[in-house]
């Protein structure tokens, strides 16, 4: 993907509809010089000591959601980030980090407000809490997706003493849920694969692709829900790009759940390597109204549903 990240940068055309990808996490380091120039607006609701202040989101309180965008730009470097810190506190008794269900939905709801393609939650909220707040953030869940077609990926509970059912959003229909897999393209051990829609890289993942030798790399079901989110916002920009007639035929759950099945194996794990090769940089950009559009166009009539067939046809 590294490879065709690099040809993508290279084409000067825009498109239309610009794809925003809302990262909802513990904030960003807004001086990463890797996303800096990838966000668009960001909003904080990590109140502060004070119930009427709130905590930057460009000063994360950790760099879980820098990491996640770093990801998702590496998967598709035109992506506009929309960044929301939510609020979380640490459990007294096992230091565990713990998000707050009502900022989740305020986050949520904010994203909306901005147009956001795709939101990427890569965290789970244990539901055996405050129903009120969970039941608020179930149903914000719901009219994302069924009122605006908002395409949400949400991450496997990689915590082994919480059940799935228990988990929001994981357990929520309207989201697509994504769970880890080894370099040998099989569920990492601590993944159920029948709780998950599909499986992606997910352990030993190194953030930067240039990284020095002996960095640290990183593993979990949050690392595989950044790419994942990553790859939906890469489809719909490519989809505009070379065939924009099918645009409207990938913009929902459902349009990116039938690109994905047919990149997936029986065991749910996205294979991309076939579709996103390195003969696309035999094209340099120079070449692309020669032969590169013409190359994107038959990549996205292999993935994407053809309008007039449709899903159910």
């Amino acid at each position: 993907m590294d490879s065709f990240a690099d040809y993508l940068v290279c084409i000067n055309e825009r498109v239309k509809d610009e794809i925003k990808v809302a990262v909802i996490d513990d904030g960003i380091n807004g001086f990463d010089k890797r996303i800096a120039d990838r966000i668009d607006p960001g909003v904080s609701f990590c109140r502060y000591s004070d119930a009427n202040l709130m905590n930057a989101y460009f000063v994360p309180s950790g760099g879980h959601g820098t990491t996640m965008s770093s990801l998702i730009c590496r998967v598709f470097p035109k992506a506009k980030l929309l960044i929301a810190r939510l609020d979380e506190y640490r459990q007294p008794e096992t230091g565990k980090r713990v998000i707050t269900a009502r900022s989740a939905t305020e986050a949520i709801r904010w994203a909306i407000s901005k147009g956001a393609h795709v939101i990427s939650m890569s965290w789970t909220i244990d539901s055996r809490g405050n129903d009120h707040d969970i039941q608020e953030l179930r149903k914000i869940i719901k009219e994302a997706q069924t009122d605006h077609g908002t395409i949400m990926f949400c991450a496997f509970s990689d915590q082994g003493n919480v059940h799935a059912e228990n988990c929001v959003p994981a357990s929520c229909p309207e989201t697509i849920t994504i769970g880890a897999a080894t370099s040998w393209a099989s569920p990492c051990t601590w993944v159920d694969s029948d709780s998950v829609d599909y499986l992606f890289p997910g352990e030993h993942v190194l953030i930067d692709r240039h990284a020095k030798p002996g960095t640290q790399s990183k593993s979990g079901s949050s690392i595989a829900t950044a790419l994942a989110a990553g790859l939906a916002a890469l489809l719909l920009h490519i989809t505009q790009l070379a065939k924009p007639a099918y645009y409207p035929a990938i913009r929902s759950k459902e349009g990116i759940k039938a690109a994905f099945e047919k990149m997936a194996a029986k065991n749910k794990y996205v294979h991309v390597r076939s579709h996103f090769h390195l003969d696309f940089q035999e094209n340099a950009f120079w070449q692309w109204e020669a032969q590169g559009r013409e190359k994107l166009a038959t990549l996205v009539s292999n993935l994407v549903v053809d309008p007039e067939v449709g899903l159910f046809a």
